[in-house]
């Protein structure tokens, strides 16, 4: 039976489509439903399908910045490269999305994650690519220089890469430990951050065993500081000093 719905689905236009999205989100069903065409996975995935929800709370907050990934739920990697129709699908997504954003002054910042965590949208390169072709001033990237440090050549050239499009910054070390005690070359990060221009927030995004499963889906199996305020009270004094050129 479930088969046979999907395959009815793979026929649905994408308007409706996005109905049913607003219908299953909250639904432990979304943590699972892919809609499958012949011989893929279709983008118009758990990532996005849950995103809709996710921005009508945003505008009940109301939240100014919000982060979205693109692709199918956290962790899921298909075996393959992505394809050409689940590009042009997710793009049209966003492109549907835009208004509505816009609407409720909300810009949705997309991150790039690495390969291990997704299969999609992994390098500023391709980022800034989606970016242009979704084309709607509130639809940005988030840019994190931990996905960064595994993706990028060069970490400052992947935020001069997406510098138009750039959003939101997470100032994360490589092991997403206390900034300023692994090997992010931090300088060059922020120099390239105040050469596209950007003036907004900068955040750490660091993980901690008190939450298990936020752990296990980033995959932390170690303390990655002496204490959890170490990263917090550490790293903000770090990027403080950073952010004002006094290292």
């Amino acid at each position: 039976m479930a088969q046979t719905i999907l395959n009815h689905l793979a026929h649905w236009p994408p308007a409706l489509i996005y109905v049913l999205a607003a219908v299953v989100v909250g639904s432990e069903t979304a943590t699972v439903l892919g809609l499958v065409a012949p011989g893929e996975i279709t983008l118009l995935v758990v990532g996005f399908l849950c995103y809709v929800g996710t921005l009508h709370l945003a505008i009940a907050l109301p939240v100014m910045v919000l982060g979205a990934l693109v692709g199918d739920s956290l962790g899921y990697l298909a075996g393959r490269r992505r394809t050409e129709t689940e590009w042009k699908r997710a793009v049209e997504c966003w492109q549907q999305l835009g208004p509505t954003l816009a609407e409720h002054d909300v810009t949705a910042a997309i991150e790039p994650l690495n390969r291990f965590e997704t299969f999609f949208l992994n390098t500023a390169e391709d980022s800034a690519r989606f970016c242009d072709e979704v084309n709607h001033p509130n639809v940005g990237i988030l840019f994190d220089t931990f996905h960064a440090n595994i993706e990028e050549k060069d970490i400052a050239a992947g935020y001069r890469t997406v510098g138009k499009h750039l959003k939101h910054v997470h100032t994360c070390e490589n092991d997403r430990g206390t900034p300023g005690s692994g090997h992010v070359e931090w300088k060059a990060v922020f120099d390239a951050i105040r050469d596209v221009g950007y003036d907004g927030w900068l955040t750490i995004e660091s993980f901690g065993s008190n939450l298990p499963e936020i752990a296990a889906a980033a995959a932390i199996w170690r303390d990655l500081a002496a204490t959890p305020d170490e990263v917090a009270f550490e790293g903000v004094k770090f990027i403080k000093q950073m952010a004002a050129g006094k290292r």
